[in-house]
């Protein structure tokens, strides 16, 4: 009757250990994703801050170039024996294709930058998904050669009771030893290499108050790659690398801003235009 007593209150606490346990597990944090890290690393990379910068200038810039420049308005003095001061404002008038032109040069050449961009983002898609996955791979190996190093603790243990009781030799003892010194020395260098990985992910992300990811207690599916095969049609598969690949798009608004420069160039004969308004301050005569 006592024996039931006892064990009925060990299976009662062993129950409300792993009822906690689950409760604790419940309310730990659970570490960004891959896809929570990369919006971040978009958000607030230097580089790619950079180029999204320089891309809204340049597109900024094509409003301008489709309309008219900056009024001018001064003082001149006039003398002819008599000092008379005129206020003028003046306004110059480029023929009206220059400015459809110059805005589409403008146009592509911001596409350009976008193009640029784009790119970047990639690079720094590429540079992200590398460092978390090899993070979470170096966590996992640290948590098995964790659990090995307690193996071969345990086995140590015995083997030192066997040597003691004249049951097995010293070697199997020293072997025991050997290895764990062994594991201690990957461990050490395992954990230096995560060190060195959560920096490196925290200076591309170049978020301050990004903190270490804990990878190792989540399971991440291995990435898929689905492989298909080249088609015959070349004009297909040029047209889907101009419309997807950033290097392309790139090159390809860079030439369609020279074909728009080059006939900007052969407008030039256009007559352009000055209007200029002026009013008597000051003077004579006085009509």
């Amino acid at each position: 009757m006592n024996t039931r007593i006892v064990l009925t209150g060990t299976l009662v606490f062993g129950i409300s250990l792993i009822s906690n346990s689950f409760a604790q597990d419940e309310t730990v944090e659970k570490p960004p994703s891959l896809t929570q890290v990369l919006s971040r690393a978009y958000e607030k990379n230097a580089s790619i801050a950079s180029f999204r910068h320089s891309f809204e200038a340049e597109k900024s810039l094509v409003t301008s170039k489709a309309t008219l420049d900056d009024p001018m308005i001064g003082v001149n003095t006039l003398r002819r024996g008599m000092n008379t001061q005129y206020g003028t404002i003046s306004q110059k008038i480029r023929f009206p294709v220059k400015y459809f032109l110059q805005a589409n040069a403008q146009s592509s050449r911001a596409d350009s930058y976008k193009a640029e961009l784009e790119a970047e983002k990639m690079r720094v898609r590429a540079q992200v998904s590398s460092l978390y996955y090899a993070l979470y791979s170096t966590q996992k190996i640290i948590q098995l050669t964790e659990a090995n190093m307690q193996a071969v603790k345990e086995f140590a243990r015995v083997a030192e009771k066997k040597y003691a009781a004249g049951k097995s030799p010293q070697a199997d003892s020293m072997k025991a030893h050997f290895e764990l010194t062994q594991l201690e020395l990957d461990l050490i260098r395992l954990k230096q290499e995560e060190e060195g990985l959560q920096e490196s992910l925290k200076a591309v992300v170049n978020d301050s108050e990004l903190q270490d990811l804990a990878l190792s207690g989540i399971e991440l599916s291995t990435p898929t790659f689905t492989s298909q095969t080249l088609g015959k049609d070349l004009s297909a598969l040029t047209a889907q690398l101009k419309s997807k690949s950033p290097v392309l798009k790139k090159e390809e608004s860079l030439l369609e801003e020279a074909q728009h420069q080059s006939t900007l160039a052969s407008w030039e004969f256009a007559p352009d235009f000055q209007l200029q308004y002026q009013q008597r301050i000051s003077g004579e005569p006085a009509d």
